[in-house]
């Protein structure tokens, strides 16, 4: 009677074990598998930067949408970027296509300037594409606490429609309805519009700037100029739209970058 009891228990014990590692690998989440050529995407478009000064000689336009390329992957993060197959298989291809440039470059080719001039139109496109394989994760990332209508971008708009209107009052700012400009309340009727006008106001101060003013005022334009692309791209739904303004925000912040190695005093 004894032994039939303790057989009993043991069966209940291991059923019961049994259950509980069954729920517990029905519990496990198995993450994706990850091709090995697109293991490590970051390092991919990183590697493409360790020779700049080649791939900028070659063509200045190629190393800035490589530049703007790395800015997005930092921001949408390694995870993101290998695990959508799309993305990184375009990342490759622009990899692929910046070698073959500068294995030309290395043999100097008698047709360097044919390779060059079709790799700069196969950049663009990828560049684009690439763009719109992005933006829905951009917009995860991004958007969920930004939309164009929010107090923050709102009062972003007001703040450079008052600054710019003082120092240069003959500028036009279209998409906006100024409401009360000392109070800070504007209502942005077009994105897009409210977006160019104000980067062109923007731009036109810098062009004015002289050699003895303040390094801080090119930062903050470029900053600012970053800020209200990322808040216009957040305010489309349209992927293309959405996509251009992601290429204007990585943009500025590419231009904002090599300022961060020199002093500037906040003024």
């Amino acid at each position: 009677m004894q032994a039939k009891k303790v057989a009993k228990t043991t069966v209940c014990i291991a059923l019961r074990l049994c259950i509980a590692g069954t729920l517990a690998l029905n519990s496990v989440v198995i993450p994706p598998l990850v091709s090995p050529a697109r293991a490590d995407v970051l390092g991919d478009i990183g590697g493409i930067l360790t020779d700049p000064l080649k791939l900028g000689k070659a063509s200045q336009n190629i190393l800035e949408s490589v530049q703007r390329l790395q800015l997005m992957l930092n921001q949408i993060g390694s995870l993101e970027a290998t695990t959508n197959s799309d993305l990184a298989d375009r990342i490759l291809q622009v990899k692929d296509v910046v070698d073959e440039v500068i294995a030309a470059v290395d043999r100097n080719v008698a047709n360097l300037s044919q390779i060059i001039a079709q790799a700069e139109m196969q950049i663009a496109s990828l560049e684009q594409t690439i763009y719109l394989d992005a933006q829905s994760i951009l917009d995860k990332v991004q958007c969920v606490a930004q939309n164009i209508a929010t107090i923050q971008v709102q009062e972003a708009v007001a703040n450079a429609v008052s600054a710019l209107s003082d120092a240069d009052p003959s500028i036009r700012f279209l998409g906006i309805k100024i409401i009360d400009l000392k109070a800070r309340k504007v209502q942005i009727t077009d994105p897009d519009q409210a977006y160019i006008s104000i980067r062109e106001g923007y731009l036109k101060r810098l062009s004015a700037l002289r050699p003895t003013d303040s390094a801080y005022t090119i930062v903050s334009t470029y900053a600012n100029i970053e800020r209200l692309a990322e808040g216009a791209s957040c305010a489309y739904r349209d992927p293309t739209l959405a996509a251009l303004f992601l290429k204007e925000e990585f943009n500025y912040q590419r231009l904002a970058e090599p300022w961060a190695n020199i002093p500037v005093v906040m003024q």
